[in-house]
This record gives C-alpha cells, structure tokens and sequence, in this order.
C-alpha cells in the first residue's frame, strides 16, 4: 500500500487530527511545488488561496469530524504563488481498535489543464459557430443558374472561403479561397478576407482593380507565413459572361453538357498577401452557355490521400462530376465532399475541403 500510494500520480498528504500534516507523497511535491520537507509539521493552510469562503470550510469540517469523507473542487495556491483546480477528496481514519478519528488522508487531482483544454473546446465551438454564419447560409436564386457550395473542415475552424455575392447591377460575384494552413489562425484570416472581399465588391470597381486592392489589404495584416489564394468572378447573368481571375489558386474547370472540359481557371496571378505587385491579370473570355457548369475547389479535395498514399486527384473529381451532371448543383457538391471522404477510407481529414457548383440552366 505504501508503494502504490509513493507511486501514484494523485498527490496524497496524511495529517493527523489537528491537521498537521505527517505525509506527503512525491506527485504532491510534484504537484504544489512545496518539498516534503517543507510541508511536514505544517498545515494544508500552506496551500489556501484565499478563494474559498469560510462556510466552505466550516462545512469541510462538520463533515469530516462528523466522520464523512468530503469531495470538493477547490482552487489552491502553490508554492510559486501559480492557482490551481484541485478535485480534492478527503477521508477520516479511525482507530481500528477504538473508533476514534486519528487522522485524515486528502487524495488531489490538478484539474487545471483540464478544465483549460475543456474551455478551450467550449470557445473552439463558438468560434465554429460563428464561422459557419460567414458562408452562405442558402445560395443566391437566379432564373436560369443553379449555385451551390459547402465546405467540410479538418479542424473546428477552417481557413477555406466560398461567398456568392448579388451586387445591385443584377451580376453574382462569386469566391473560392483558401488561407494557408488551417484552424483558428486561418479561420480569423478567412473572415477578414470575407470582409475586405464583400466591402470592396459593393463599390462596383473592376475585377483587376478589386484584386489589387484585396491583396494590398491583406499584406498589411499577414506575416510571410501566411498567404491566401483564391479564385474570384462577376457573372452577368443574363448574358452568361463571366470575368474571372485565379490568385494561384487550384484550377477550377467550366463543362459543357457533355461533361467535356470546355475552359480550365488555371492561376493568373501570385497568391494574395505576399507581394506589393502580384501581377494580376484577367482570365481568358468565358461565356456560359445553357448546359455548362463552373467547378471550383480547394486542395483538400484533390489532395487527400489514401491510406496508401494515393491521391484523390483532379481527373477522379471531374468523373464524380460528370457522372452527376443531370443532378442540381447542391447534389453534384455533395457527392464531390462524399468521393473525397470515401477516398480516404477512414483516415483522418488533413485539410480543409470546399466544392462551389455554378450550372447554367436556362
């Protein structure tokens, strides 16, 4: 019993009726940073904060003198002056011959790293919460155009961006980005982008001047870490005209009806926030035609592997599509999210994933 109690990784102190402490085991010295030599002879008062209220102790004693064990969480102070969360449990022991109470065994846990990890979990959820109000919570109605995106994080927060945006000249603007890295760092990075994103697109200026002005933005507030690519694009949608430009972002596609690849959105410009002069310039021409369908991507989707190593893969996604042509957009951006987990066959998602659907319909 004195072996396991010396090994234990609770900390343990005896005292005697009079509560001077007579033991104390190693996880205790570990734990409150006071050596045994230092609390032998004294009182557990060497580790009171302050923060409990008198009827708290007077109830700890009622218990115990009355012979009932006490259990609490209680915030203790430890040598260095740090507080810290104990589950404290303390027991009376008696005489075996006598009845009489000898001494009491307090048995406590540090509970401080966990209840941080848990309030960490608990404002990790919030900031999901909040994030998840930034995307389009329905996508915009358009006679003649089917729109549809969503988005699977790896983490509670994710730094992947989609927005559909109907400006008041009838033209939808429409952005996938992705915001190096993932969790709550990308996450705030994201909504700041959102937000220089929405403002500037309301002032009616050209794309390429939009572009200029986003990425100048974000070098103000990024480090050489972080960067943000994205493809952004106004449709007229009563002409079907689109203009676009790809801030090295994965390449999106345009499909005919036919499912064949009819324009690749490859990348026309350095990536957002990591140069002055990033060389924006427009995507070629591209009118929509009724039966045609705009994809676009992070890598997470093409880059999740499987557990052999294998990659998901651009021409694996584009089959996905065309299989489901036929189908609304919100469909074919399901089964995009539901290919790329079935490729993954269980393993862990490393990377956020986010799929836009945009088919002109009539």
């Amino acid at each position: 019993l004195s072996n396991a109690v010396e090994q234990t990784a609770d900390g343990v102190f005896i005292t005697d009726r009079a509560g001077t402490i007579e033991y104390v085991n190693p996880a205790f010295e570990a734990i409150t940073g006071f050596s045994r030599a230092e609390a032998l002879g004294s009182t557990p008062r060497l580790l009171k904060s302050g923060r409990q209220s008198p009827e708290f102790y007077r109830g700890l004693w009622t218990s115990l003198l009355e012979g009932r064990p006490f259990k609490a969480s209680v915030i203790n102070r430890k040598k260095s002056g740090e507080l810290f969360i104990a589950e404290q449990t303390i027991t009376p022991m008696r005489d075996s011959r006598s009845g009489a109470l000898t001494h009491f065994v307090a048995v406590l846990r540090d509970l401080t790293d966990r209840l941080k990890l848990e309030e960490q979990g608990a404002e990790l959820s919030l900031a999901a919460s909040v994030q998840q109000r930034l995307f389009p919570r329905t996508p915009p109605a358009l006679h003649g155009w089917d729109v549809a995106g969503a988005f699977s994080p790896a983490l509670a927060t994710c730094g992947d961006y989609f927005d559909f945006m109907k400006l008041p000249d009838g033209r939808l603007v429409f952005a996938v980005a992705d915001v190096c890295g993932h969790g709550m760092g990308p996450a705030l990075i994201m909504a700041a982008t959102r937000g220089y994103l929405r403002s500037l697109a309301r002032t009616g200026m050209l794309i390429d001047e939009l572009v200029k002005d986003l990425n100048l933005l974000l070098l103000d507030d990024l480090d050489e870490r972080h960067f943000v690519t994205m493809v952004i694009g106004f449709l007229e949608t009563t002409s079907g005209t689109v203009t676009w430009a790809n801030m090295g972002h994965p390449t999106g596609f345009v499909l005919d009806g036919g499912g064949e690849v009819k324009l690749r959105l490859a990348s026309t410009c350095k990536p957002l926030g990591l140069f002055a002069d990033i060389g924006c310039s427009l995507g070629p021409p591209l009118v929509m035609e009724v039966g045609d369908t705009i994809l676009l991507l992070t890598d997470g989707v093409i880059e999740t592997e499987s557990p052999d190593g294998r990659q998901h893969g651009t021409e694996a996604v584009l089959g996905v599509v065309r299989s489901n042509l036929h189908r609304p957009s919100e469909e074919i951006v399901r089964h995009v999210i539901q290919a790329t987990r079935d490729h993954a066959q269980g393993v862990a998602q490393e990377d956020d994933v986010t799929v836009v659907v945009i088919k002109r319909t009539a």
